[in-house]
This record gives structure tokens, C-alpha cells and sequence, in this order.
């Protein structure tokens, strides 16, 4: 046996490594107002698929602060047998096909869980639990599947954001809930120095610059009135 097995590593090329047996689901983490009716997309993704033909788990929620309203299903994760969705704080997805004849092998998003914010909920972090897991492939026998809890993170305001994409010799960027006051600076670099920059103010949402000549890095950098950050800055690299 030891002989075959330094045989079989032998043959495999440098750099090679096992794939992952299993299926390994994560909830997302999604930020939203504390506002009653705000709806909630939750994405349950795929980081790892050896394979599966159908299954189901259990997900979990506070009900006292969020409604199940929907779940959509995917091509990497057809709808089974899933019955009708009623608020009580857990909810099993059966998903898959019991019929399969070839396994489901791809990463993703599988399914996405459309939550509605309840009246009288407060700010915090509200976690969203996968568990209970029965997952078989299309030869019946059973996968290995492991499960990452995600939250809803309910705020009074929604933070402000800054991205951006390079496009030919243009600088394109993205704000939202940039605040009153809120200025956006683009800047251009070369080894490390900054070399142009330009202000925008007003209401700031959607845009693009243009330096005149290439730079090896821009950035997009949202700054309040006292020229404090207002979020996480923008990279070209």
C-alpha cells in the first residue's frame, strides 16, 4: 500500500493538490436600513462543489426582525420539493433533482434568500444560519457538506461607497450614499507620488475623468467637508 501510494504521489504533477471532496455553502453578509419594508437579498453561495444530485438544509433567521418573503433558485441549484414559506424563523430548501442522472459541479450563487425588514426592527447584526444538511449525489450516497452563517446588518443609514474602472483613458466611478457635503477627489500616481488630482462635489453619483496622460495607479478617494474619509478608497491596483 505505502508503495502504491509513492507511486501514485510520483505521478502527480508539482503543484498538484487533491480537489475538494464536498460542499462547502456560505451566507452572505448584506447591510440595509432599519426601516420596515426594506427588502433584504441574501445570496447562499457555493465556494466548493465535488458534486451533489439533490439534498436540502435548514436555514435560520429572527423572525421578530425579518420576513421570509421568497427564495430564488438557480441553475446550480434548482427548486425540489420546498414547501410553502412561513415566518417562523426556519425555513428547509430542498433543492437539486432526485431524478439526476449527473451531478451538480458548479460554484455560486445557489440560491437567494428575499427577507422583508419587520416593523419595530432595531439596529444590529442579525445572523443567517444554514444547518441540518442532507445532501446525497446522483448515486445516493452522501456528500459532505459544510455550512458558513452570513448576517443582515441593519443600520440607520446606509454607508457611502467609491468604485471605480478603468476604461481606455478614462477613470470611471460609482458613489452612493455619498452624504450632504461629501466631495469626491480622483487622483493620479506615478512610483508613488501623485502626479493630478481632481475635485467633484454636488451630488455625486456616477462619472468619469480624464488626466491627459497615463499614471501607474489612480485612486478615488470620498472625503467629507473636513477632508475625513467617509469610506474605504478606491485602488486601481
Amino acid at each position: 500500500m505505502l508503495l502504491a501510494l509513492l507511486l501514485l504521489a510520483a505521478l502527480l504533477p508539482l503543484g498538484a493538490s487533491a480537489a475538494v471532496d464536498g460542499l462547502a455553502l456560505e451566507a452572505g453578509e448584506v447591510t440595509a436600513l432599519a426601516t420596515t419594508g426594506t427588502t433584504v437579498r441574501v445570496p447562499i453561495k457555493a465556494t466548493a462543489n465535488s458534486g451533489y444530485g439533490s439534498g436540502i438544509l435548514t436555514v435560520s433567521w429572527n423572525k421578530a426582525v425579518l420576513e421570509l418573503k421568497d427564495v430564488e433558485y438557480s441553475a446550480l441549484a434548482p427548486k425540489g420539493y420546498s414547501a410553502e414559506i412561513k415566518n417562523t424563523g426556519k425555513y428547509i430548501i430542498d433543492f437539486g433533482d432526485d431524478l439526476a442522472t449527473k451531478d451538480f459541479t458548479g460554484t455560486g450563487t445557489f440560491f437567494t434568500l428575499v427577507f422583508q425588514v419587520k416593523a419595530g426592527a432595531m439596529t444590529g447584526d442579525y445572523p443567517i444560519t444554514l444547518t441540518d444538511f442532507d445532501v446525497n449525489d446522483n448515486y445516493i450516497d452522501p456528500v459532505t457538506v459544510t455550512g458558513k452563517a452570513g448576517k443582515v446588518k441593519l443600520v440607520a443609514t446606509l454607508p457611502a461607497t467609491v468604485t471605480g474602472a478603468l476604461s481606455g483613458g478614462s477613470l470611471k466611478y460609482t458613489v452612493t450614499n455619498a452624504p450632504e457635503g461629501a466631495r469626491l477627489v480622483a487622483a493620479r500616481y506615478d512610483g508613488g507620488r501623485m502626479t493630478a488630482s481632481k475635485v467633484f462635489t454636488g451630488a455625486l453619483a456616477s462619472g468619469s475623468v480624464t488626466f491627459g496622460s497615463a499614471g501607474s495607479c489612480y485612486k478615488l478617494m470620498l472625503i467629507d467637508s473636513a477632508g475625513r474619509p467617509l469610506c474605504k478608497a478606491w485602488c486601481s491596483e
